[in-house]
């Protein structure tokens, strides 16, 4: 689909390679990250968390982890059942 995941690049010539219209480097607080952009096969992204502490950062992974949960069984059950004691009746 786009690129070899490659654990070493002693044999570059052997690799699938991906392609993307842009790549740059952005500061995040005193961090550099690489950001490629406009990825053909776009399946995959990264989150950068940030907070002023380790429990703040824990929480805010908690919150990503089942935020991404709910998202996956809507996909996967496109029904709901409506709160507040629905479930029950």
């Amino acid at each position: 689909m786009g690129a070899d995941i490659l654990s070493t690049f002693d044999s570059p010539e052997t690799a699938v390679l991906g392609e993307c219209n842009l790549i740059e480097e952005m500061m995040i607080g005193e961090d550099k990250v690489i950001v490629f952009k406009g990825c053909k096969s776009g399946n995959a992204c990264s989150v950068v968390l940030r907070g002023s502490g380790q429990h703040i950062l824990d929480e805010a992974e908690r919150s990503l982890h089942d935020a991404l949960c709910v998202l996956t069984q809507t996909v996967k059950q496109q029904y709901a059942i409506y709160g507040g004691g629905n479930a029950e009746i």
